[in-house]
């Protein structure tokens, strides 16, 4: 039987194995569904779609990070997202960055620096951070954002501390707003990933899209030239 005339083009060219491919795997903290991309911020959207539109699919998936070395190690994720680059010898980090905004929210109609005190939630495994507001501030221990939201609206706390994006795809139209503030805290998480010639290729493809060269690169200083960057012990002192 003869194969269709399209599919032999295909293997002539040698295109088939890469319409086969296995999606590369991601793992991450954050579900990026479309829940979260409606209200992502325009540079985070940008991120994630160009992530998601190369050539090579992608499929996300939600880690706790403490797992991260572990999976990554083990060949359970292709690459994780990560702001903490300790331990990441002979692994393909992408110069290409994401930014996320932690921020204080209140309700809608709430002056928050009219209050003789401000009970204020915040997730319970990170340090507590210093907030540009006059009255004292009550932290409480929250163990996730939902939890924080739920707080809030029901009057149990005057204010909570969390990702700009997962607070507002949580409370949706709630009458949650952004206080008028500084953020807290700005992180940036990178892309790691395994050192293969196929991740390689993958990374620069993402960087190439994102339109990012070798700034904010970490070069091991015993390599020459415009190779694709391979972290050795490069935050170890």
């Amino acid at each position: 039987m003869r194969l269709p005339s399209l599919l032999v083009v295909f293997l002539m060219c040698g295109y088939l194995p890469a319409l086969a491919q296995e999606p590369v795997r991601i793992s991450a903290t954050i579900e990026f569904g479309n829940a979260w991309m409606e209200y992502a911020l325009p540079e985070q959207r940008h991120y994630i779609t160009q992530l998601s539109g190369l050539t090579r699919p992608v499929k996300f998936d939600v880690a706790p990070h403490h797992r991260f070395d572990e999976l990554l190690d083990e060949g359970q994720t292709d690459c994780v997202m990560t702001a903490s680059l300790d331990g990441v010898e002979n692994k393909i980090v992408a110069n290409s960055r994401i930014r996320f905004e932690l921020r204080v929210f209140r309700l809608s109609g709430v002056d928050l620096n009219r209050l003789p005190k401000i009970d204020i939630g915040f997730l319970v495994n990170l340090p507590r951070p210093s907030v540009a507001l006059t009255p004292d501030l009550v932290w409480y221990d929250l163990r996730t954002i939902e939890q924080g939201v739920e707080m809030l609206l029901a009057g149990r706390l005057d204010a909570i501390i969390g990702d700009s994006t997962q607070v507002m795809k949580t409370s949706g139209a709630s009458g949650t707003v952004q206080a008028a503030l500084p953020p807290v805290k700005t992180v940036q998480l990178a892309l790691v990933c395994r050192n293969t010639d196929e991740l390689r290729d993958f990374v620069n493809r993402f960087d190439d899209a994102m339109g990012v060269s070798d700034s904010g690169s970490v070069k091991d200083p015993f390599e020459q030239g415009n190779s694709r960057l391979i972290v050795r012990n490069a935050w170890s002192n």
